[in-house]
């Protein structure tokens, strides 16, 4: 393996350090929660608080949870269907919230109930690609449904605690689409179903099954924190008490001297890493840019971007020249990128793989980093003031 020779101009090692850089500029004009690394639990951040969890800095764009209470599941506006056991718990993922136990009664009829309903069909707004979420843990049981607006008694889900799989309520086969869940500690799962149906009427319940008769039985769970938003993947956890709240932005730049003090317009290398694989928060938007502006959008000129092409999971950087240079995978499996250019010369490489490479000419004129939203925390950002050679990139995203 071929190291560089030379230290980066620019280290922002977000994940090790869990605090800002001076020279960012970072704003939220809300609170937010994130994952503390420190205690396990989620944690709320105050206005204007960065937020680090184990892989880095946390950038999430504004989402509504329109669950209008999360955090006493007992004043919801709905019902409780048959339930044997519906009580609080101060067994919980997240500091200062109650868990409530969910478990049905042993009913043999097919009938609608048997489940906790945290919304009915004509109180949330009628919603396209909207992301339904919740936390789980297994209190005795094997098993938990998790239901949404457009489900009907094919397609209907629950989550298995002991193999960790979703499966099919009709015939217990295994399913992924559009479905997943997110691990913490203490036995806590967050579980996530995505609609991306036009049809989607509004309903949201976790328990037994609506339409399924004899499996409410296997259930027998704490439940802790709905949440609805309109988004293809579920972001951190928005509390509720009585309406909806919305989480605010998160920006991040560094602009003025602060950056013209280590760029270098005429060649560089810029470095990436991230807690996980990572996309944008839709099709043609960036998650990094270097540029002479603060426009989310990857067409937009001049300017190095890296972010989502055709899809919000489909990645690319763009290098705003003239002509423009696009590098792209077909899917997102990206934990680290690095791409450096020099005059008539760039080149581009993910994870340690091929570099490619162009013979077309930089982008000049930039004069600020912004870091953009995306829904995994940025681990590291580096910047090396001339252009790596091809076997350093990939040694340094490895």
């Amino acid at each position: 393996m071929t190291y560089p020779t030379i230290r980066p101009e620019l280290t922002l090692d977000f994940a090790n350090s869990r605090q800002l850089d001076p020279r960012i500029t970072f704003s939220r004009s809300s609170s937010a929660t994130y994952l503390n690394p420190d205690t396990g639990l989620i944690t709320t951040a105050s206005d204007h608080e960065a937020r680090f969890e184990e892989g880095g800095l946390l950038i999430e764009e504004s989402r509504t949870n329109i669950v209008s209470n999360s955090t006493d599941l007992s004043a919801l506006p709905n019902e409780t269907l048959n339930l044997n056991s519906f009580s609080s718990s101060t067994d919980s993922p997240i500091d200062g919230m109650l868990s409530w136990r969910v478990r049905p009664q042993s009913v043999n009829s097919n009938q609608i109930g048997k489940a906790l309903v945290i919304n009915r069909a004509t109180r949330f707004p009628t919603g396209l690609d909207r992301t339904y979420s919740v936390f789980v843990k297994n209190n005795g049981g094997t098993k938990v449904g998790l239901d949404y607006g457009n489900s009907t008694a094919s397609n209907s889900r629950y989550f298995e605690f002991a193999t960790e799989q979703f499966k099919f309520f009709q015939n217990d086969s295994v399913t992924t689409d559009d479905i997943g869940f997110e691990k913490y500690s203490n036995g806590w799962y967050r579980i996530f179903l995505i609609n991306t149906v036009i049809a989607d009427s509004g309903l949201f319940a976790v328990g037994g099954n609506y339409f399924h008769p004899n499996t409410e039985g296997d259930v027998d769970v704490l439940v802790c924190a709905p949440q609805a938003e309109d988004g293809l993947f579920p972001t951190s956890c928005i509390p509720t008490a009585g309406s909806t709240v919305t989480r605010s932005a998160d920006t991040a730049q560094v602009g003025g001297d602060n950056f013209s003090s280590w760029y270098n317009q005429s060649e560089g290398t810029i470095y990436a890493k991230f807690a996980g694989q990572t996309y944008a928060t839709g099709s043609d938007t960036r998650i990094l840019s270097f540029a002479d502006r603060n426009a989310t959008r990857a067409g937009a000129r001049p300017g190095i971007l890296f972010g989502s092409s055709t899809g919000a999971d489909q990645q690319m950087w763009r290098v705003r020249g003239s002509p423009t240079t696009s590098f792209s995978i077909a899917t997102a499996p990206v934990v680290s990128t690095a791409l450096a250019y020099a005059t008539s010369d760039l080149a581009m490489v993910f994870d340690g793989g091929t570099v490619e490479s162009s013979t077309n000419p930089p982008s000049t004129g930039l004069n600020r980093l912004n870091i953009f939203p995306a829904n995994a925390p940025i681990s590291r950002l580096s910047y090396y003031s001339r252009r790596l050679s091809n076997a350093e990139l990939q040694t340094i995203t490895l």
